[in-house]
């Protein structure tokens, strides 16, 4: 039986710049295998469109079409006109670009949002399994985000912690820690400070994918 093959871990440093023009060209190259062409062409022209609609020197929709038809003509045989292929049905590559996409997305947005999350897709990550290939991850990125206990806290909160009193701590929690925000999940801990040794004046709690008051969670 042939031995299977080793896939070794390659990690490229990017500048954050780099990242809207990966996921970018990642989205045109997914749309593109779709059958959705129109899409790939108003995210590939996007800064050209603007410009000659805000210019009113020339429409692009119909031109769109008529280059979208023309491919689909050739490359999309089997499906009705406004039908398109879904994740799973990219094929030649189209499913791990899914991947790399989504994945560069929700860091940006967590990134734009201070560490919160948010509505829309961009905060969403792949759900589901469409490949062998493992998702790409971003080092040193996580859904998760430290809060602080209130100063008026930490003491019982230490205490009740060293003794393993966790249900204690939730109570003192949820009754006397009002501006904790809500989340997906959430766990009690810490997050060392620069002197691990005071680990104790930093007991606070990790949420998962935590919402911003305003924005109405």
């Amino acid at each position: 039986m042939p031995k299977k093959k080793q896939h070794k871990k390659v990690t490229v440093t990017f500048d954050e710049r780099h990242l809207p023009v990966i996921a970018r060209a990642l989205e045109v190259f997914m749309r593109m295998r779709s059958g959705q062409i129109d899409m790939a062409l108003d995210e590939c022209y996007a800064d050209k469109q603007t410009k000659m609609l805000n210019d009113r020197s020339y429409d692009h929709f119909n031109d769109n079409q008529n280059i979208e038809t023309m491919i689909r003509r050739v490359y999309f045989k089997e499906l009705s006109n406004n039908a398109a292929w879904g994740v799973g049905q990219y094929g030649f590559g189209g499913e791990e670009a899914y991947m790399i996409w989504k994945t560069l997305r929700q860091y940006m947005a967590y990134e734009r949002n201070g560490g919160y999350a948010g509505t829309g897709r961009d905060f969403d990550t792949t759900w589901g399994k469409y490949s062998e290939v493992p998702n790409p991850v971003v080092q040193g990125f996580s859904t998760r985000k430290f809060f602080k206990a209130p100063k008026s806290l930490q003491e019982k909160l230490e205490y009740l912690y060293e003794q393993k009193e966790y249900q204690e701590m939730w109570k003192i929690i949820d009754k006397k820690w009002k501006s904790l925000p809500r989340g997906d999940k959430y766990e009690i801990g810490y997050q060392l400070p620069d002197d691990p040794s005071e680990w104790y004046k930093n007991i606070g709690v990790w949420v998962t994918a935590p919402r911003k008051k305003e924005e109405g969670w």
